[in-house]
């Protein structure tokens, strides 16, 4: 079900983006949104029953939940790789609902990937 997704306690990415925030407050911060790896079977969603079908509107649910504790954490930029149908619209909705609509920067990975590859940046410790 993604439960680990935004636990402290069994999740390094809250943790990690509150760390990355406070030691380096003007680093762009981006995280992947997407359930794969917090799930047994590895998909990007959740499976309830046996028939081993996505549940699309539970999974819709979840990631939404997962992008806003983002949020909270002090992530600036949500990038799901999740593309199934209705989960862009979904996580969009819940950032604006939890007031993160103008915080928060939405991105999806291909972008992300192209423009890590084409704008290496420097980080100076």
């Amino acid at each position: 079900m993604g439960t680990a997704a935004e636990d402290p306690a069994r999740s390094p990415v809250i943790p990690a983006v509150k760390y990355i925030r406070d030691t380096f407050p003007s680093l762009l911060i981006a995280c992947d949104v997407c359930l794969c790896t917090w799930t047994s079977h590895g998909h990007c969603g959740i499976i309830p029953k046996q028939d081993g079908l996505i549940d699309n509107e539970q999974s819709t649910k979840r990631l939404a939940q997962i992008a806003v504790a983002y949020a909270k954490a002090g992530c600036h930029v949500i990038a799901p790789s999740d593309m199934m149908d209705g989960r862009i619209l979904a996580i969009k909705e819940a950032l604006k609902e939890s007031n993160f609509g103008r915080t928060v920067s939405f991105i999806f990975q291909a972008q992300l990937r192209f423009l890590i590859i084409l704008v290496p940046t420097k980080i100076h410790l």
